[in-house]
């Protein structure tokens, strides 16, 4: 069986292309083989990194066509996959999802992580009311958690909270494009910020050593794709703001699992509030329904024909044994 996962772009046209022909030699084999052909489509709507908009339609349609199956990865991205694949909605089927495994730090980790507790219990000012968000991922262009930090700041302000912000994130190129997006103006924005504290390097995090010490996540993504800070948060217990925008933006309110900010930030001072008081029981209640052995029994049901012998495919089409 030929399995696609990924279609992400490159900047360089050359490699583009390459992926191009790649892809194109992994379906041929397929056809010509008899070979069943399945897509676990992680991004619903676009691709994380897309440079040539033609290229990656083009793949996408490829790998549309080819396969006989597009696994969604949760139920809830079922309604936006059959926008996206309307010619193919019959091919779409809903599996889930689940955590990540429970990250180990090394000494110099713990180190950073022990500074990172002591600037979020550091004692407040006091005169407004402190909030303690917590922002962390990849940076790229489809995060928009971290490009619209300043004006979440702002607004939190102005509705009288005392933000106090850890931004961590891997911009160790200094903040030039990082896929797709140029840093350099936010990470100096951090660096001019006494309430912001900036983790430049990787520092893997486990949300439930924070839990204390985090009143909400603050993470928004542009499109229509699962993000795996829905179980972080729901296992540390720390509702989620997020943003009118992609997934989470409707996702988050409708499972009470925290608020979302409306896309003028009018509304910010009543979204803390709700997320704030966001129902312990909504998180059991989405743990409960997701996790990797159903995503595996899905995927079984799915595939209730599998040949014995599995053929993958990489994110550009290079074959594995």
């Amino acid at each position: 069986m030929v399995v696609c996962r990924y279609l992400n772009d490159h900047p360089n046209l050359f490699i583009s292309l390459m992926k191009v022909l790649g892809d194109s030699v992994a379906v041929s084999i397929a056809r010509t083989r008899g070979v069943r052909v399945l897509w676990l489509c992680h991004n619903v709507d676009r691709e994380t990194e897309t440079y040539w908009p033609g290229i990656t339609a083009w793949r996408r349609g490829l790998w549309s066509r080819a396969a006989e199956t597009i696994l969604v990865p949760d139920p809830a991205l079922m309604s936006p996959a059959i926008g996206a694949f309307l010619g193919h909605r019959d091919k779409l089927r809903p599996i889930t999802v689940g955590p990540l495994p429970t990250p180990t730090l090394d000494p110099e980790e713990q180190a950073r992580l022990a500074q990172v507790k002591a600037f979020l219990n550091a004692p407040s000012d006091g005169g407004r009311k402190p909030l303690r968000l917590l922002v962390a991922g990849t940076p790229g262009r489809k995060y928009l958690h971290f490009s619209l930090l300043p004006r979440l700041c702002d607004a939190l302000e102005h509705s009288g909270w005392a933000p106090r912000v850890v931004v961590a994130g891997q911009f160790d190129n200094r903040g030039r494009v990082i896929r797709g997006e140029d840093y350099r103006k936010f990470l100096a924005w951090c660096r001019d910020h006494d309430n912001i504290h900036l983790e430049t390097s990787y520092l893997p995090l486990d949300e439930r050593e924070l839990a204390d010490s985090i009143d909400l996540i603050w993470r928004s993504i542009a499109d229509w794709s699962f993000a795996f800070t829905l179980f972080n948060a729901a296992l540390a217990r720390i509702p989620i703001l997020t943003y009118e925008a992609g997934f989470l933006g409707s996702f988050v309110p409708q499972q009470g699992l925290g608020a979302t900010i409306a896309w003028d930030f009018s509304n910010v001072d009543e979204a803390v509030r709700d997320a704030l008081h966001a129902d312990p029981q909504n998180f059991e209640r989405f743990l409960t329904e997701r996790s990797w052995e159903r995503g595996g029994a899905l995927i079984v049901a799915a595939l209730s024909e599998q040949e014995p012998h599995v053929l993958e495919t990489a994110v550009g089409g290079e074959l594995q044994g």
